[in-house]
């Protein structure tokens, strides 16, 4: 135990007159004691009451100080201590209590005079027990620490706090301050300057009320359960509301955890209700600022059936013009990537290419499978690598189109429904105006039946060209191989069956048939060939127009004859044969047909052709 520079100075002056007039002191080398049990010593005063009494009358008041003498003081180290105990012999003693006093503050050393920081601690020795305990400190922050010994608040207990009943309420604080008090009916009870006496130990409907707080933002606790900030009439079990002059979050949630941990949890068992809900202006923002992550990762690891998307958005807004999903990457990364399981399916690039099963995408549009082919079976969509599907309704259409310049058209092909299961025909289409606007003329179509139409949108025959004449669409070639011979008689006759041609009717029908052959003139005075036209080969005849005088000769001679026959009102589409006739007029003997023979003494060939006629005929 140390005293200051004064007291030693008094205590030695005792000693001194006490050891000179040995009144009731002893003195050894070391120890200075009293001689009776009875003695008192005071300090500062002539009559003391107790074992030591120090008294002082100066402004500070009476003090007894207690130093460590050591050059390297550090944390921890004790600097004094006041021990409460008893003794039965004067030689064995027992410690019931004590306060004493530690550095403190993790200074690696302490400096007397300017850094002194100091910690308090009580203890006291439990039943059954010599060994003093720890009950209460008092840190270097002024935090009071009772059963811990490390304090986070001005009064940190670690362990039951007890109040003792007031007998009645106790009078409204001043503003600022607060109670916490118990009554008799063994309820806890606060009291501020802005409320009134509070039941905190009330739950739920039963007779308790509020506790609530007032300031910049008000709240309450209600007895529900509920916490309000910002409000004192929550409607969910924490409601924050935050007015518009307050200019400050409403939820802040600063997560330094770098663990497995979450920010922000949410586990919810409805079936009818997210488990979190956003409305505004601007719904949600999610910024990724650290790398090797997610901005948003959503999976679901549940077997769901129907019509149940992972996510799903909807524009509900009939009178929207803006954009529902967009999608912006700034980099050189892909804008979007589809997967089937770990295989990726789809690609967007960055620049704007897509592929489908081609991750790298070599035009604007990359198709690729290897697992089907439409050869495998053309009936079946699933072997195609493009499908195009328009309305089944007959005479709806879909189409490709191509052009280079908004709002107009400059080619496309176009698949016309025309029947049932997808019947149909393909129409093709050119733009011959340079002004915009101007739709593109149907060129060509292939029907639903094979015809090919050029200039026409109803082909009646496989290859049926507009406007075009001289389209050999069928042609009869006679050459037999030995000598064959006709005889005319002056009625007509069909020489034989095979005088004839077969044709379809074009989509005009119109059509020319022209024959050729090589005709012997026996007689020496005038003779006249005819030929006509019959629609079986024991000849009919189809009129006077078809019936024509082919060939005049004076004098024999043989000669080649060419003559043609211009067929109108034929239905298109309709396949009709015509066989050739022919007769003789005149003097005689009667003139021969010859065709056929030998490589070495042949006639030349009967040709039949039926060609075609353009729409527009010159008649001169």
């Amino acid at each position: 135990m140390g005293f200051s520079a004064a007291a030693v100075a008094k205590i030695r002056q005792i000693v001194k007159t006490v050891a000179k007039f040995k009144i009731g002191w002893t003195r050894s080398d070391t120890v200075v004691s009293l001689a009776n049990s009875g003695d008192t010593v005071g300090i500062g005063t002539s009559n003391p009451q107790k074992a030591l009494q120090v008294q002082d009358t100066s402004a500070n008041g009476a003090a007894i100080t207690i130093y460590r003498e050591d050059a390297t003081i550090v944390e921890h180290n004790v600097l004094g201590s006041l021990l409460f105990g008893g003794t039965g012999d004067d030689s064995t003693f027992g410690n019931a209590a004590a306060i004493t006093c530690a550095a403190d503050g993790g200074l690696p050393s302490w400096a007397p005079g300017s850094d002194n920081p100091g910690r308090l601690v009580f203890k006291t020795t439990p039943s059954g027990s010599a060994a003093l305990a720890e009950r209460m400190r008092i840190d270097l922050d002024g935090n009071v620490g009772i059963g811990t010994t490390s304090p986070i608040a001005e009064l940190d207990v670690a362990g039951k706090i007890a109040i003792t009943a007031e007998s009645s309420t106790p009078a409204q604080p001043s503003d600022g301050d607060g109670y916490l008090y118990s009554k008799s009916d063994g309820k806890i009870y606060w009291r501020s300057y802005d409320l009134s006496e509070t039941d905190l130990t009330a739950t739920g409907g039963g007779g308790g009320t509020d506790v609530g707080w007032t300031g910049p933002s008000s709240g309450v606790i209600s007895t529900t359960g509920s916490i309000g900030v910002g409000t004192t009439n929550p409607g969910a079990r924490i409601e924050v509301e935050v007015a518009d002059s307050e200019n400050t979050a409403g939820v802040l949630i600063d997560f330094d955890e770098t663990g497995g941990y979450n920010a922000l949890k949410i586990d919810t068992e409805s079936t009818t209700y997210f488990g979190a809900s956003v409305y505004g202006k601007y719904g949600v923002r999610i910024e990724q600022d650290l790398s090797s992550g997610q901005a948003l990762y959503v999976t679901r690891n549940v077997v769901e059936a129907g019509s149940y998307a992972l996510a799903y958005f909807h524009d509900d807004s009939t009178s929207n013009t803006q954009t529902t999903l967009q999608v912006r990457q700034d980099g050189s990364g892909d804008i979007l990537n589809l997967f089937d399981g770990t295989v990726e399916k789809v690609t967007v690039t960055g620049d704007g290419k897509i592929g489908v099963g081609v991750t790298d995408p070599e035009g604007l549009v990359n198709i690729k499978n290897i697992s089907i082919d439409p050869l495998v079976d053309v009936g079946d969509p699933a072997e195609y690598h493009l499908h195009i599907q328009g309305s089944s309704t007959t005479g709806k259409a879909a189409g490709i189109a191509f052009g280079n310049s908004a709002g107009n058209v400059g080619s496309a092909i176009v698949y016309k429904d025309t029947g049932g299961y997808a019947q149909g025909e393909l129409q093709f289409y050119t733009k011959t105006s340079t002004s915009t606007g101007v739709d593109p003329v149907q060129r060509m179509v292939i029907t639903h039946d094979g015809n090919v139409g050029i200039g026409t949108a109803t082909p009646k025959v496989p290859l049926d060209l507009y406007e075009m004449g001289g389209l050999s669409v069928a042609m009869t070639h006679l050459m037999p191989a030995s000598d064959t011979s006709y005889t005319n008689t002056t009625s007509y006759v069909v020489p034989t069956s095979d005088w004839k041609i077969t044709f379809t009717a074009p989509a005009n029908g119109k059509i020319e048939i022209m024959f050729s052959a090589l005709i012997a003139m026996a007689s020496t005075s005038d003779d006249y060939i005819f030929l006509g036209l019959s629609d079986n080969s024991t000849y009919n005849t189809l009129g006077a127009q078809y019936e024509r005088h082919a060939y005049q000769a004076s004098t024999g001679d043989n000669t080649i004859i060419e003559y043609s026959w211009l067929v109108t009102g034929l239905t298109a589409g309709t396949s009709y044969t015509y066989y050739i006739g022919s007769k003789y007029s005149g003097g005689g003997p009667a003139p021969a047909w010859y065709w056929g023979g030998t490589s070495a003494d042949e006639y030349p060939p009967i040709l039949i052709k039926a060609l075609t006629v353009p729409d527009t005929i010159y008649a001169g």
